[in-house]
């Protein structure tokens, strides 16, 4: 019965992922919300002290090649550093919207940040691992 429901029609924040059997409806709390935005100020801070170029990423879901559609991890802030920003700000300048899904499909973010306000899921550190993501932050 599952299958036959779209779950997109219920919004952005009810979660899917087929490959591990997971259905999850997210309620971000507005603490969540501010931690999220303050990760996003600290490592572009950081990355503008360190002269290396940033590129921030919400709302994108990142999966395995081969995946379903919109099955995967959607970190609450994940971010592309220094030759990986690179290559996504010239996809972006060179090809646009298309060339961008095309840069992000075959590139994992360089680091995802999980806020955790209540409930912290013990199996995301491997399957970001896994996705490639060479580190995670969470809190």
């Amino acid at each position: 019965m599952a299958r036959e429901i779209d779950w997109n029609r219920f919004g952005r924040r009810v979660m899917i992922d087929a490959k591990e059997g997971i259905i999850s409806w997210m309620t971000p709390s507005s603490l969540h919300a501010d931690l999220s935005s303050a990760s996003d100020k600290i490592v572009l801070l950081a990355g503008a002290a360190l002269k290396m170029h940033v590129k921030d990423k919400r709302d994108n879901r990142w999966g395995s090649p081969g995946d379903p559609k919109n099955v995967g991890l959607e970190a609450d802030a994940a971010f592309y550093v220094g030759e990986n920003a690179v290559g996504w700000y010239a996809a972006d300048r060179e090809g646009g919207d298309e060339a961008v899904l095309a840069f992000e499909a075959k590139t994992p973010p360089d680091l995802v940040v999980e806020v955790e306000v209540s409930h912290f899921d013990e199996d995301k550190p491997r399957r970001y691992a896994e996705l490639g993501v060479r580190e995670m932050w969470w809190g």
